[in-house]
């Protein structure tokens, strides 16, 4: 389980780190991770292909991702496992004393017929940064299911 965890990390900073002189060559995507409050905006693959659906405001999102996300997919497991660690990591510091316990990050999964997963709702993402980062696993989560649905068809 070890290996498969490490493998999918791999393929992640492969997919996610650019080098500085590829970064002038690539157009920028449109802003579809970073709805205005209570607008839904298309998320978009990095091919530029719709995959789903964002809703949000400066505290939460839901992704609703075009297909069902198979909650057993080694990806969707990655995603799942990431965000409670957001999760956990905010609990520490509500324990501490360091964050009240309604700014602390939270998610839910809802689910579809045969437990499959149609929305990601995310809560006090807290920063930028960090929302950015959710919606990248996010997104990569979504493509991977795509990819190994398409492959099995």
């Amino acid at each position: 389980m070890r290996d498969a965890e490490q493998a999918i990390d791999n393929e992640i900073k492969s997919r996610s780190i650019t080098p500085a002189d590829q970064l002038q060559t690539q157009s920028v995507p449109p802003p579809a991770s970073q709805p205005k409050s209570g607008t839904m905006v298309d998320l978009k693959s990095r091919d530029g292909e719709k995959i789903g659906e964002v809703e949000g405001d400066d505290r939460s999102l839901v992704v609703r991702p075009l297909k069902p996300l198979d909650p057993e997919a080694k990806p969707t497991k990655f995603l799942i496992r990431k965000l409670e660690e957001y999760r956990r990591g905010d609990e520490d510091l509500v324990r501490g004393k360091r964050l009240s316990e309604g700014d602390a990050f939270n998610y839910d999964l809802e689910k579809g017929e045969g437990g499959s997963i149609i929305a990601i709702s995310i809560r006090n993402y807290r920063t930028n940064a960090r929302r950015q980062e959710v919606m990248n696993i996010i997104r990569w989560t979504i493509e991977r299911n795509l990819e190994s649905k398409g492959s099995n068809q």
